[in-house]
C-alpha cells in the first residue's frame, strides 16, 4: 500500500476477512479467530499507521452505535499495543451481528415490528406522487 513506513499491528476480531480502503486501494485483513473464537497465533495484520481511523469507521459493529452519541460505538478491529505498552483497544472475539444499521432500531422506532422500505415505484415526468 504505496509508501506507507510506519505500520501498527491491527487484530480482526472476527473469523471472516475484514476490507480496508484508504487513498483508493483496499487492504484485505485476515481472521484473527476461528468461528469457535479460538485465537490464531499465526495471523498478523499490518496496516500503515495512518489508515487505522478509516479502518475502524469502515468496520463498525452493526447496532452498537449509542443512541444519544455518534462517536460512541465498538469497531470489528482493534490495534494490537506494542511490546510492553498498556492494551487500549478491544482485541477479543466478536462477529458482526444481524443488525441492519449502526444503531439499534429499537432505540428509535416506536414499533419495533416495523419493517423499512428501500425503493418503490418510479414516477413518469409530471406525474403526481
Amino acid at each position: 500500500m504505496g509508501v506507507f513506513y510506519e505500520q501498527s499491528e491491527v487484530v480482526n476480531r472476527t473469523s471472516k476477512v475484514l476490507h480496508v480502503r484508504f487513498d483508493g486501494q483496499d487492504i484485505e485483513l485476515q481472521p484473527n479467530y476461528d468461528a469457535e473464537g479460538k485465537l490464531l497465533v499465526d495471523v498478523r495484520n499490518m496496516i500503515p499507521t495512518i489508515t487505522i481511523p478509516y479502518a475502524k469507521s469502515q468496520n463498525v459493529l452493526m447496532g452498537s452505535e449509542a443512541a444519544m452519541d455518534p462517536t460512541d460505538y465498538e469497531v470489528l478491529i482493534g490495534v494490537k499495543a506494542k511490546s510492553g505498552a498498556k492494551q487500549k483497544d478491544d482485541i477479543s472475539f466478536c462477529e458482526q451481528s444481524s443488525e441492519p444499521t449502526r444503531v439499534r432500531l429499537e432505540d428509535y422506532l416506536d414499533d419495533p415490528t416495523l419493517k423499512i422500505q428501500v425503493g418503490g415505484r418510479r414516477l413518469k415526468r409530471g406525474e403526481a406522487r
